[in-house]
């Protein structure tokens, strides 16, 4: 990634430039001593959030970072860099999560961006709120695809969740139809553990 943090490699990322951005921003100014994330594809995600904890002044380590997909295909540029980094957890969520280390503190950020149907959303917000550390942040990518947007919000009304809604709303639209709904993808929501 060179000298300059913000100059991100998208290309093992499914996150447009001002949302890496954002993530970048976000942690680093947040400063999570323990996260996961949910949906690593080739780690790109992976190694922003990394970057931006270096760039803190406060690296993460296996055994506060862990990258929780079913079928990682982490690229070897980023499996590298990142493997003193982050413990990659080959499971699917929420499942995966009976497997992270319980602390007292609990987990402080989580970076939500696994299986994107209604369904699987909820189960992934509801199952992680037990983890996480009051005041934690979670921020969920494709926050502007319907099923993603409903899952989020049905977990909200389940309470435990406060909704801080959406950091970026700049959608990408596809000609693509579910439902009778046009498809639209990327966007982040914020959502802090209450309590």
């Amino acid at each position: 990634m060179g000298g300059n943090r913000l100059g991100f490699d998208l290309q093992h990322t499914h996150l447009q430039p001002q949302e890496a951005t954002l993530l970048y921003g976000l942690v680093q100014a947040f400063k999570p001593r323990h996260l996961f994330e949910v949906g690593s594809y080739q780690g790109g995600s992976a190694r922003i959030i990394a970057e931006a904890l270096i760039d803190a002044g406060q690296p993460t380590t296996p055994a506060t970072f862990f990258m929780i997909d079913p079928e990682p295909r982490i690229s070897p540029i980023h499996a590298a860099f990142l493997a003193d980094k982050a413990t990659i957890v080959a499971a699917g969520s929420p499942d995966a999560y009976q497997t992270l280390p319980r602390s007292a503190e609990g987990f402080s950020f989580a970076f939500i961006d696994g299986d994107h149907a209604e369904s699987a959303v909820h189960a992934d917000l509801v199952a992680a709120l037990p983890l996480l550390a009051p005041g934690a942040i979670v921020l969920c990518h494709d926050s502007a695809y319907g099923p993603t947007r409903r899952g989020i919000d049905r977990a909200v009304l389940d309470g435990g969740f406060i909704d801080c809604g959406d950091l970026i709303a700049s959608p990408v639209w596809t000609d693509q139809f579910e439902d009778g709904e046009r498809v639209f993808w990327g966007g982040l929501r914020m959502l802090r553990r209450a309590g």
